[in-house]
């Protein structure tokens, strides 16, 4: 059960990151927005996004070996739990 519960926690925080950057990328959009008035500093938003989407890429790259680290343990635990 505790192999499970790890498990679980791997999944919810990399749940939580995942709509952290969901959140960040919502707010991106707004950056240059003549309604909402959000200007880049002396970055041009351009840059900003494009540092930003490719650590998005990346991350779905860690999201994903997460998810399979969590399935191996939780099978490991069914295992052990069977034998």
């Amino acid at each position: 059960s505790e192999a499970h519960a790890k498990a679980n926690l791997m999944r919810n925080v990399a749940s939580e990151l995942n709509a952290l950057l969901d959140d960040v990328d919502r707010r991106m959009q707004l950056i240059d927005s003549e309604d909402e008035r959000i200007y880049s500093g002396s970055v041009g938003s351009a840059s900003v996004r494009a540092e930003f989407d490719a650590y998005r890429r990346e991350f779905v790259k860690f999201y994903s070996q997460i998810q399979k680290y969590a399935q191996d343990v939780e099978a490991s635990a069914n295992q052990m739990v069977n034998q």
